[in-house]
């Protein structure tokens, strides 16, 4: 494996023991490390390893998979949360109840509750970036599109409708209940 320049992954395969990303299988913990090429190798390492990905800056990081469900609240238009670890991934909750314009354990909501906020706290270390997010279950009757980013060490979340209107998450989940996945780096 080369470890020349950033990898990009256009396709993510899931397996019923996690996820895999295109052409990369792994044993074990899949982990992005220093570009030994650069100089900057964490350990020592067999870059022709499978389970490694040739990065840049040093320290290890690690691919994670998590599932998202958000549900119907006990109460009228908040939302639950559950985070499910895939592979690698983080499990958290459930946690009931996160009100529009509130936060309730490590789950916040803006005003209009169109963007979803998992807080570090929920992750195995800080996010730094997002590979792929997907919709993985919708109980819903209508179609809709995801959109993840990163906030500081958040993960932010937003569904949006075919148009790209951002939609309200209290009201959504009384249409049905959505899983999605997130395939995510954290820095440990």
């Amino acid at each position: 494996m080369g470890s020349n320049g950033p990898f990009l992954f256009d396709d993510v395969e899931t397996y019923a023991d996690g996820v895999a990303m295109r052409g990369i299988r792994s044993e074990g913990p899949l982990r992005v490390e220093g570009n030994p090429a650069a100089g900057n190798e964490v350990g020592n390492r067999d870059y022709n390893d499978a389970r490694y990905v040739g990065g840049g800056g040093g320290g290890a990081l690690v691919i994670r998979s998590s599932i998202l469900t958000i549900e119907d609240a006990t109460a009228a238009d908040n939302i639950q949360c559950t985070l499910t670890a895939g592979y690698q991934g983080d499990s958290d909750g459930p946690t009931d109840d996160i009100p529009d314009n509130g936060s309730n354990g490590n789950y916040a909501l803006n005003l209009g509750s169109t963007v979803l906020t998992i807080d570090e706290n929920a992750l195995s270390g800080a996010c730094l970036g997002i590979l792929a997010e997907c919709l993985q279950s919708n109980d819903t009757t209508n179609a809709y599109t995801i959109e993840c980013g990163i906030s500081g060490n958040d993960i932010t979340v937003t569904v949006r409708d075919l148009n790209g209107a951002a939609q309200d998450l209290g009201g959504l989940v009384d249409l049905g209940t959505l899983e999605i996945r997130i395939t995510y780096i954290t820095d440990a």
